[in-house]
């Protein structure tokens, strides 16, 4: 849905509020004006917003919610430069099949290996020279393995670390610095973490997935409390399990163990990113979390209160 047409259900539902209490003696309702005040402090208007790992699954939903909010300037970043540039494809297509006559916004596909600080430097400067500065970063480039820890080989271990937490140490912190050399004080920096920070997965074995993830929650507290002076918000947005594509092919297999993840979550269903994901990463990314910072947001269907 687009900000102006949100609007319009918001005024109308505000308009009807206070008809409907003209003649009641409950408290007042807010305001058209109100209403519109606080939608825009959902708005991603003006500014520059970008996502790693955003070729498909998690990352190109947050895209596809930041155009929905306002965002006229994105960059798709990932290892493969063809599937960026068909994710930006789908994401503008989208947009004018949702919002026909609104102008499309300008996403532009960026590949790059988000292990190599040296690579991620450049492209983030080549994305300031394109875009220019850069408000809103989405780190979502990741991996799983399901390895048991006893047969876990240092490659592996070490590869999941590499690009689960440096590589996302390495955008955050390249971006964090451009932020501060264009005075860029409302910026936001989001790490997508996952619940598996803070509970262990069940049945799949993934210790060096978890651990990655509880690294990237407290790395963000951390960045968080050194940024914040700077203006700048470091915040985690921690996934249960969600349906993307990527866990069709999980589901196809023999013994899949999605009946036990959704027996194990309290509403009893898998999460689904174009309606559980959008709304959250918005706030995140938006003035409406102004004043929240080191903060790790769970959306998990209530998977970690058990």
């Amino acid at each position: 849905m687009s900000e102006a047409a949100a609007r319009r259900i918001i005024q109308s539902i505000s308009d009807s509020s206070m008809t409907d209490s003209s003649s009641a003696t409950s408290a007042p309702t807010p305001s058209a004006t109100t209403s519109n005040i606080l939608m825009q402090d959902f708005s991603l208007a003006g500014r520059t917003c970008i996502v790693t790992g955003a070729a498909r699954g998690l990352g190109r939903e947050f895209l596809h919610a930041f155009a929905n909010s306002g965002a006229t300037k994105m960059a798709c970043l990932d290892i493969n430069k063809d599937q960026s540039t068909e994710s930006c494809e789908i994401i503008k297509s989208t947009f004018a099949s949702e919002h026909p006559g609104a102008p499309i916004p300008d996403v532009r596909p960026y590949a790059v290996d988000v292990t190599s600080e040296e690579a991620v430097t450049t492209t983030i400067n080549q994305i300031i020279s394109d875009l220019g500065p850069i408000h809103v970063l989405v780190a979502a480039a990741g991996i799983c393995q399901n390895i048991p820890c006893l047969t876990y080989s240092a490659s592996d271990f070490r590869k999941v670390f590499d690009i689960n937490v440096n590589g996302l140490f390495f955008c955050g912190q390249a971006v964090a610095k451009s932020m501060v050399e264009n005075n860029v004080t409302d910026g936001s920096i989001i790490f997508i973490s996952s619940m598996s920070a803070g509970i262990v997965n069940k049945p799949q074995p993934q210790a060096a997935y978890n651990a990655s993830k509880a690294a990237v929650t407290h790395l963000a507290r951390s960045m968080a409390c050194e940024l914040a002076t700077n203006g700048i918000r470091v915040n985690c947005l921690a996934p249960g399990y969600m349906h993307t594509a990527l866990l069709d092919k999980v589901l196809e297999l023999p013994g899949n163990p999605s009946d036990i993840w959704i027996e194990n979550t309290p509403m009893k269903r898998l999460g689904e990113p174009e309606k559980d994901l959008r709304g959250p990463v918005v706030f995140l990314a938006s003035n409406a979390s102004r004043f929240m910072t080191g903060h790790e947001l769970v959306v998990d269907g209530g998977y970690s209160c058990w």
